[in-house]
């Protein structure tokens, strides 16, 4: 098979049909390094579908030369020396911007394939990598430009409202503009925290945006501090990734296996959430409308 051969290349030993089936993260961690050149596969696949948004993001993100100048100040006093770091401080904050939009957002055009994979790697069924990825991005293309849209608009606008209300606050230093930016920043973590349910959604059930944005957020907030903990060691892994290396190196980490290092654990849990709390439910009433595979 090529390079992006899928599912199904020279057998190895396979594991024991009697041996004890692993459970949580001893599953996970089994999965993540039996198919871990798969993962590296499937990481390269989704960040090339994933290049227009990188690249949107990153000669588009709002960070201003004052806020990059108010970094700088105190480290060096040197002319030269200053305009090296503010353009390596530059370089650094629209890679991360980029790698971060990508990594916890991702493209709705490419995102329903990538996630059917992980989803099938999750509950370790067969898959040809490339021609499923493929085949679930034309399944779910109009959900996935619509998705799209929508965390352009709540990027946008919600980072712009928090950085608003956060100055009317340093203005008046009325408390209900702090509450208010810190609420529109909740409202946007757990947005961001959604979209290892979306994706999962939209590959699993036929049904319209707005009832697996619905699905979503209350599968997000059933399941709050689980969620809340996988994107924390997320974001920890994803600024690990920065603190030892050029910003060019770290994005080419994130290009080979980094966003799905991070990416994986999410998505494996909401398939496992997906799993027990609707499709092996029995009080499950609402109609099962399976993808046909």
């Amino acid at each position: 098979m090529g390079f992006f051969g899928g599912g199904f290349t020279k057998p190895g030993p396979g594991i024991d049909k009697n041996a004890p089936k692993k459970k949580g993260i001893f599953l996970y961690f089994e999965i993540f390094f039996r198919k871990f050149w798969k993962l590296m596969q499937l990481n390269m696949i989704y960040f090339l579908f994933c290049l227009p948004l990188f690249l949107l993001v990153y000669f588009f993100a709002p960070i201003s030369s004052d806020f990059i100048a108010r970094i700088s100040e105190g480290f060096t006093t040197n002319p030269d020396e200053l305009q090296v770091l503010q353009s390596s401080l530059m370089l650094t904050l629209r890679m991360m911007a980029s790698l971060g939009v990508v990594t916890f957002f991702g493209f709705g055009v490419a995102a329903p394939g990538y996630s059917y994979i992980l989803r099938c790697f999750t509950n370790e069924t067969p898959t040809f990598l490339f021609s499923d990825f493929w085949d679930h991005i034309k399944a779910n293309i109009k959900h996935g430009l619509i998705f799209t849209v929508i965390d352009i608009l709540v990027l946008v606008f919600g980072f712009n409202a928090v950085y608003f209300y956060m100055s009317i606050f340093g203005q008046t230093h009325q408390n209900i503009w702090l509450f208010i930016g810190y609420l529109t920043g909740v409202l946007i973590l757990i947005y961001t925290m959604m979209h290892a349910y979306i994706y999962q959604l939209a590959v699993t059930f036929e049904g319209g945006v707005v009832q697996i944005l619905r699905n979503a957020v209350m599968l997000t907030i059933a399941k709050l501090p689980m969620n809340l903990l996988l994107t924390a060691i997320g974001a920890g892994l994803f600024i690990l990734a920065f603190l030892f290396t050029n910003p060019v190196i770290s994005a080419m980490i994130f290009i080979f296996i980094w966003t799905t290092f991070i990416r994986f654990p999410m998505e494996f849990y909401a398939v496992r959430v997906i799993q027990r709390n609707i499709l092996d439910n029995p009080k499950f009433t609402v109609k099962k409308q399976m993808i046909e595979e």
